[in-house]
């Protein structure tokens, strides 16, 4: 059945993996980024199924004007899947201040306020879907990760917190905890390029983690976390955090 999704942070990595998948299924897609280059190249084989929003996220008059705008122009939306983000590896005491709120605001209060907007439609249907890109970083923080790290645990405690508000309302809330990405991502968070050349076998590939992440569009599952060997890392931290710090140091300081 065609659906129609919001996809945020569409102009490149994931999200527009994502955008690029669902148009070619057949798939309504409203492409949301504050660069519309790509997204605008992209639609134009879909002319009739791709609708592109020049958007920041971390800007909430921006963001109250573009979800309006979406909610006259559709009449439903299936589901919204939240790819706007980005992180800085830099230790704590030397992250700047700009850059900590830039992560919450783009992180964390973006996705929130585009909930809020969408879930009166989504109650009023009785139907809806918010996938929510978080990171392993917000089960597992590691070195020079503190405010994003900080962004990423908010974004599962929301999101752990909303599911169950809105379970009766048959709202799915899920969370995607991917390790790295091969993604622009990168450019910011480690320019000098070394992590992501140390992590290249944990590496993911943004149209892996888009298939997977299609694929839970309209089942109630709470979470997603990849690759599976930071997925049982993460969860051997939860119950032995000590050991785990310990004995996965050499790799945590490799940012």
């Amino acid at each position: 059945m065609e659906r129609t999704i919001i996809v945020t942070g569409a102009s490149s990595g994931v999200g527009f993996e994502i955008a690029s998948q669902l148009l070619k299924q057949g798939d309504t897609v409203i492409l949301l980024a504050r660069r519309i280059e790509t997204m605008t190249k992209l639609v134009e084989d879909y002319p009739a199924k791709g609708y592109v929003y020049t958007c920041d996220v971390s800007n909430s008059d921006a963001v109250k004007i573009t979800i309006t705008s979406i909610l006259e122009k559709c009449p439903r939306i299936d589901g919204v899947i939240h790819c706007a983000g980005f992180g800085l590896f830099e230790l704590a005491e030397k992250t700047p201040i700009k850059s900590v709120e830039g992560m919450l605001l783009t992180n964390v209060s973006g996705g929130i306020h585009i909930n809020q907007l969408l879930l009166p439609r989504f109650k009023a249907q009785q139907a809806g879907h918010i996938m929510m890109v978080a990171s392993v970083a917000g089960k597992l923080a590691t070195p020079k990760t503190s405010a994003y790290a900080a962004s990423k645990f908010a974004v599962i405690g929301y999101a752990n917190a909303l599911r169950m508000e809105v379970a009766a309302d048959n709202i799915f809330v899920t969370t995607i905890n991917p390790g790295p990405i091969t993604t622009p991502f990168f450019d910011i968070a480690d320019k000098e390029g070394t992590y992501l050349k140390d992590v290249a076998r944990f590496s993911l590939q943004p149209e892996v983690v888009a298939s997977k992440m299609i694929k839970l569009i309209g089942k109630r599952k709470r979470e997603l976390t990849l690759p599976f060997t930071m997925a049982l890392g993460a969860r051997l931290h939860s119950l032995f955090p000590r050991t785990v710090e310990w004995v996965a140091k050499p790799f945590f300081l490799k940012k």
